[in-house]
């Protein structure tokens, strides 16, 4: 994984806009050159790259980030299960009849950021067996 950020990118670009040299600009935010040299001529993020080998759609992932915020602001929020039971069924509607990687999840959190505050239910482990007189 890259040690810079999409956040560093826009502001190199944003400096060589300012009359900054490509070389300079890619030494100051540590981006290689040749990442910095293609996003310069009309080059797309990784991010961008990668949303045809995601399961869902952007699309698709947004209206499940919308149901995620708008249970979670009527004060149920769905459990970690119950978003990949969705997001598998959501799949599943458009042909896509194989399961869900284990990490899906956390690809869909790192992708959506915007869950990050949501209030997730925790399961209780079991505090032992109930007892009998």
């Amino acid at each position: 994984m890259p040690e810079y950020t999409e956040d560093d990118v826009l502001s190199a670009i944003k400096d060589i806009e300012g009359g900054l040299s490509q070389r300079k600009a890619a030494k100051r935010w540590k981006i290689p050159r040749a990442t910095l040299n293609n996003r310069l001529n009309g080059g797309i993020t990784r991010r961008q790259a990668n949303e045809p080998n995601q399961r869902l759609s952007k699309e698709k992932e947004n209206n499940l980030v919308m149901w995620i915020l708008s249970s979670d602001a009527l004060g149920f929020a769905p459990s970690y299960q119950e978003v990949r039971d969705f997001a598998a069924k959501v799949a599943k509607l458009g042909g896509d009849d194989q399961p869900l990687g284990k990490r899906w999840l956390e690809g869909f959190l790192r992708r959506n950021p915007e869950v990050k505050n949501v209030k997730w239910p925790h399961v209780k482990a079991a505090e032992g067996a109930s007892s009998t007189e």
